[in-house]
């Protein structure tokens, strides 16, 4: 059996490459609805726990955000050719 491996936002932020902080990874997190692995504790003065996350999937996180970063860039460049109206690619509804 394979004892997890996890990081706190902290340290995977201090990990990452290309960097995010700890900030922008807080809210990707929450945006895919990631729930943590587990707890650590603060410290020696006590306070509330970090959540840790397995660190297998906060290190290959650029790789599960890829394809949106993608779809971001054709757009951004589809919206900067001269004569394109600033429409998104799809319709609100």
């Amino acid at each position: 059996m394979r004892a997890a491996v996890t990081l706190t936002l902290a340290e995977a932020a201090a990990l990452l490459e290309p960097p995010l902080t700890e900030a922008q990874l807080r809210a990707i997190i929450r945006a895919l609805g990631w729930k943590p692995d587990g707890h650590r504790p603060s410290g020696p003065s006590g306070g509330r726990p970090a959540a840790a996350y397995d660190a297998t999937r906060l290190l290959k996180l650029h790789e599960v955000l890829a394809p949106f970063n993608e779809v971001s860039l054709r757009y951004v460049q589809a919206v900067a050719m001269p004569g394109h109206s600033m429409a998104p690619p799809f319709a609100w509804r």
